[in-house]
């Protein structure tokens, strides 16, 4: 059976590229179309991909998304999405965290990340930029740190 990720907070530089990466690493995705549908994707998915740019079409915050997911499902594995570098965006992924309530465990697509016992759990923030997506290398390393952290 396969497993599907939520698209929480699309964002239209980032879901085209999304979503084969994630079809690749084995997953199905489904693509939330705002606030109002959050609980129904959450509940049938086994983690979850926000944007952190500033505007997506779901027209909510990170922090906001990151909120609701939660009440439907603590546990539910988180990842971030964006144009923004690993160094750039670890602030912003603090902000998140910090808006939530969550001493969070930012980790990117870097050598030894995929092997981090923090995997899997919800305060642990995998960041996926725009560039570890199209670079060959730093997207293998990044299915097998997503697939770990989203089991």
């Amino acid at each position: 059976m396969t497993r599907t990720i939520l698209l929480a907070r699309p964002h239209q530089f980032v879901a085209p590229v999304m979503r084969p990466f994630l079809e690749e690493a084995g997953y199905s995705v489904s693509v939330s179309d705002g606030k109002s549908d959050l609980s129904a994707g959450a509940r049938d998915s086994s983690g979850a991909v926000i944007s952190i740019a500033v505007v997506s079409s779901v027209g909510e915050s990170a922090e906001t998304v990151l909120a609701e997911l939660r009440k439907v499902s603590s546990a539910l594995p988180v990842a971030f999405a964006g144009l923004l570098e690993f160094d750039k965006a670890r602030l912003a992924l603090q902000r998140v965290g910090e808006a939530c309530g969550v001493d969070i465990t930012p980790l990117g697509v870097l050598p030894g990340s995929e092997t981090n016992p923090a995997l899997g759990r919800p305060e642990t923030f995998v960041y996926l930029s725009k560039h570890d997506l199209d670079d060959p290398n730093k997207r293998s390393l990044a299915i097998r740190l997503i697939r770990r952290h989203f089991r």
